[in-house]
């Protein structure tokens, strides 16, 4: 993944990423635990900069961690002594691109590319961040799912459909995926996925990638697989976020919490799940209530306040 992103988020001076989870308190950034390092351009020890730089720039009791999916610069979250500071300790960058995509178990990918000038990121840039960082969370659940899973059935990945993407007809449909409304819900984002997956990228990325949402309702990744003939058929795969059910709250309810707990905004978490912003909204207004809430930000500080009921981990 990281050489496929050296053309587009290296900029000279070192690209490199790490699979890591973060701690369950607010603590220093570099308490994460790191299960995977791979630098693709640059310094090895590039990301290992970063934390001691950023443990140098800001005070113990200042550090505030970003656990909200998206991109953004360093010099964004850093006054003028502090970013000074950060790039002294660098040594060769005066700025960075971050990039993480934290999901509900606390894992995350975080990116990082080093700058030699201040980044400034515009809105479309932010949110086209945003959401390639959801499909990167997304998508490495369920690649840990596939590692520590055996399938059960003969169908590829135990997908709950499988559909023909010439036609787009339905080859096997089982479990959750063979409802009518599935089997709807399925092949209507099939269509969009490959229509996204076209020419739309070059004509119109945004609406390409805004039309491909990172989960299909809140529950299936869409994946490619080639049979010993070469045939590609598209694979409804089962990868719903992991999370536990905080006081009483619906599977979607808690779903919704979740991706709230980490700051995600109404857009961002419809854009996670695979559904409407409006059908956030509602689930939202019921989890405040569940709650005993009155506002998002009340929610939010209450959810964090709940990191046993809420851990999502399997």
């Amino acid at each position: 993944m990281l050489e496929a992103a050296v053309p587009i988020l290296d900029h000279g001076l070192g690209l490199s990423g790490i699979v890591a989870t973060k701690p369950p308190t607010p603590e220093l950034i570099t308490s994460h635990e790191v299960h995977e390092l791979v630098a693709a351009r640059g310094p090895e020890d590039l990301v290992l900069r970063h934390f001691q730089a950023v443990a140098a720039a800001v005070p113990k009791d200042q550090v505030h961690e970003q656990t909200a999916t998206g991109g953004g610069a360093v010099s964004e979250l850093m006054n003028s002594e502090q970013r000074r500071i950060w790039s002294r300790h660098m040594g060769f960058a005066a700025d960075a691109l971050v990039l993480l995509a934290l999901d509900t178990d606390g894992v995350g990918v975080l990116l990082i590319s080093a700058l030699s000038e201040v980044l400034e990121l515009g809105n479309v840039e932010r949110a086209g961040f945003e959401m390639l960082a959801a499909h990167l969370s997304s998508g490495l659940r369920l690649r840990r799912a596939l590692e520590d899973e055996a399938a059960t059935t003969d169908v590829p990945f135990d997908a709950e459909l499988v559909i023909d993407p010439k036609t787009f007809d339905v080859n096997h449909a089982q479990g959750d995926g063979s409802s009518q409304d599935a089997l709807r819900t399925l092949r209507g984002a099939a269509i969009r996925v490959d229509r996204a997956r076209g020419s739309l990228r070059n004509t119109n990325p945004e609406e390409s990638i805004e039309s491909w949402h990172a989960l299909v309702d809140g529950r299936w990744s869409l994946v490619d697989w080639f049979d010993t003939d070469e045939r590609r058929f598209v694979l409804a795969v089962a990868n719903p976020p992991h999370v536990r059910d905080p006081r009483g709250l619906t599977k979607r309810e808690a779903q919704v919490a979740a991706y709230a707990a980490l700051g995600d905004t109404h857009k961002m978490i419809a854009y996670r799940l695979g559904v409407s912003r409006p059908t956030v909204t509602n689930v939202m207004r019921a989890v405040r209530k569940k709650l005993g809430v009155r506002t998002d930000a009340e929610l939010v500080a209450k959810l964090r306040g709940l990191p046993q009921e809420l851990d999502p981990s399997r």
